[in-house]
């Protein structure tokens, strides 16, 4: 081992204790923290990153790490809509038969198709025909979304997967389009309702991929976020 992997290695070591210490110290906030009133709810918006049925139930990048949110989630949407919220944003993948970004993560997603869907917890919600569906051919929303679609939004509340990918660039946009424009946004990550797939090495190299540790990789994305002014929470009871 040469002297600068050296002192890589036991920088991992020292900041990885720093990140987990900050994790460990994430505090839950109760609905009516984020919604005082039925007035305030009206600017109140949730975006949820591809819950649908390629990650979460069945397809090449299903996993059950991702599925294991979708009831929480599901919840989730209950109690903002109990508290007064109307914005519900479901960004979606939506893929063209070679849409550039396979050449990364493989098939996935592709329109038209019963992977594409939105999950059935969802779905069963009795709300769910006024959602708003937004939906993309890449990892980030910003195409997707017009400045109409995030007028009048002073909390955003973010939810879905994978938090190192697609949550993570939903809520770096909604945050850094905030502070582009001057404007007053609360951009909040719920972590008990955001999760990311794992893939251990030896699965990877023998499918050509690179590992991605779950864990690891999950509360990484949320220290990084918090660090650029996303908020993240436990939980919302």
């Amino acid at each position: 081992m040469d002297s600068i992997t050296k002192v890589v290695v036991e920088q991992f070591a020292q900041q990885g204790q720093i990140v987990f210490d900050w994790y460990e110290r994430i505090r839950t906030l109760r609905v009516n923290e984020l919604v005082s009133n039925k007035e305030k709810a009206k600017s109140v918006a949730v975006f949820c990153a591809d819950m649908i049925n390629g990650f979460c139930v069945s397809g090449a990048l299903a996993s059950p790490r991702i599925g294991a949110i979708s009831g929480r989630v599901a919840n989730l949407f209950s109690k903002l809509h109990n508290a007064g919220v109307r914005r519900f944003n479901l960004i979606q993948e939506w893929h063209s038969e070679d849409a550039r970004e396979f050449s990364s993560f493989g098939p996935h997603g592709i329109r038209d198709t019963a992977e594409a869907e939105t999950i059935l917890e969802l779905l069963e919600l009795s709300f769910s025909d006024k959602f708003n569906v937004f939906r993309k051919n890449s990892l980030t929303p910003a195409w997707s979304l017009t400045d109409n679609d995030l007028d009048g939004i002073h909390t955003a509340i973010i939810c879905g997967n994978c938090t190192d990918l697609c949550v993570r660039e939903a809520a770096m946009f909604l945050r850094l389009r905030a502070n582009e424009f001057g404007k007053n946004l609360r951009v909040v990550v719920v972590e008990n309702c955001v999760q990311t797939f794992d893939l251990p090495k030896d699965v990877a190299e023998s499918i050509g991929a690179k590992p991605h540790p779950g864990d690891m990789m999950h509360i990484l994305a949320l220290y990084e976020m918090s660090r650029n002014g996303i908020e993240v929470v436990k939980a919302v009871v």
